[in-house]
């Protein structure tokens, strides 16, 4: 009999270089949910010069919001400090033997890891893991001349005049709400990461662990450029 496998969709929010707050849910290829919580980082909240820590609008707006829900006890997300959510976190990784899953996942894995080196740590995680990039799952759909022309219809493209492949515009076509906007919380943007993979999986395709280097996205991503631009 094949072993179940579990998946750990991780997203986090970062302040610069490191992991502000960090949300989680354990799920399996249908989307069922085994353990889920998302964590703001204690010693970041609490620090008396937390907004001085951080000189663009952008991020100290973000925190603001932050002190604002925890103001009105918003209730989708626990301050604790950073030793207890890297345990919480690998105890998981360890009872349910899941594989890490992220959009972009190296931006993830990157500054989690700087994270732990900040708190002292020699790593993030305690154990070797498995690791797979949502993005590089969702090439199946995004490859699609069908959501070329989605993002087309509704001018879901970047700055530079690129289709979009970002988490948001895919859970806007796999929802067909074209005006979906993330939160940029943890709690929330691992959701809409786990149906992302959920539909992934329904397509019934094999994907390969570990993370997929940038040469191999970078390909994917010209293609779809390449296949855009052909379309006019």
């Amino acid at each position: 009999m094949t072993k179940k496998r579990y998946y750990m969709v991780i997203d986090t929010e970062t302040c610069g270089d490191y992991v502000f707050d960090i949300g989680y849910r354990v799920i399996d290829r249908k989307g069922n949910c085994y353990a889920s919580g998302s964590y703001v980082v204690k010693e970041f909240i609490d620090s008396p010069n937390v907004l001085d820590m951080f000189e663009d609008r952008f991020t100290r707006n973000k925190i603001g919001k932050y002190y604002y829900d925890l103001w009105k006890h918003y209730d989708n997300f626990i301050v604790e400090e950073f030793n207890q959510i890297h345990s919480i976190v690998n105890n998981l990784i360890k009872q349910y033997d899941a594989t890490i899953c992220a959009y972009n996942i190296a931006f993830d894995l990157q500054h989690l890891e700087k994270t732990a080196e900040y708190f002292g740590k020699n790593t993030f995680f305690n154990y070797d893991i498995e690791t797979i990039d949502i993005w590089h799952m969702a090439m199946s759909i995004l490859g699609t001349k069908k959501y070329i022309r989605f993002c087309m219809k509704h001018n879901l493209l970047t700055t530079a005049n690129n289709i979009s492949t970002g988490a948001e515009t895919m859970y806007r076509y796999i929802t067909n709400n074209p005006t979906f906007k993330e939160e940029h919380t943890a709690h929330e943007d691992c959701i809409i990461e786990c149906a992302i993979m959920e539909k992934c999986f329904r397509r019934k395709k094999h994907f390969e662990t570990s993370i997929v280097g940038m040469c191999i996205r970078n390909k994917e991503w010209n293609r779809i450029q390449n296949d855009y631009k052909e379309m006019f």
